[in-house]
């Protein structure tokens, strides 16, 4: 296994329109598996996993083109994808891909000064889907129950039953 890892391009794509130069950083959503507490007759309590929970990503902008800006108005979800490329000190290299669909919550200009000017767009995603060179990582979507965490499908059995 590498000791470590660099990201050598990233790519972002907000409603089909490019974002290459200008793209200064992306915070993915955590997953995150929700819990509660399970003691029932136990000495010892244990926690048991009831769900998951997305939370919200940022893309950060060195242009603050108007036409990002309106991914919050148009009433429908935004699609957002990021892609990346990663090299390992070993020499290998593999693609990442984020691909989130959700709302756009807020388009952050920050300090109006003269120089850079940068966009900080947070989106809170209804599906999720974490790709890494081909294999699936996450892949979360809250409308269709679809639950794969670190490459395991919580719900296949759950959708089964209820014939999903």
């Amino acid at each position: 296994m590498p000791d470590s890892r660099n990201i050598v391009l990233v790519r972002a794509l907000v409603n089909g329109l490019p974002v290459m130069a200008g793209l200064e950083s992306f915070s993915p959503p955590v997953v995150e598996k929700t819990t509660e507490d399970d003691k029932g007759g136990r000495f010892v309590g244990i926690k048991t996993v009831v769900g998951a929970t997305l939370g919200d990503f940022t893309l950060t902008l060195t242009s603050s083109d108007a036409q990002f800006i309106r991914a919050m108005g148009e009433g429908e979800d935004a699609e957002v994808t990021v892609l990346g490329s990663i090299k390992a000190d070993d020499g290998t290299s593999v693609q990442i891909k984020h691909e989130m669909s959700g709302e756009i919550l807020k388009a952050d200009h920050g300090d109006i000064k003269v120089g850079k000017d940068s966009l900080t767009i947070t989106g809170s995603p209804f599906a999720y889907t974490y790709t890494e060179g081909g294999s699936i990582v996450h892949d979360i979507n809250g409308k269709t129950q679809k639950c794969i965490v670190g490459g395991k499908d919580l719900l296949a059995e759950a959708r089964g039953h209820v014939d999903l």
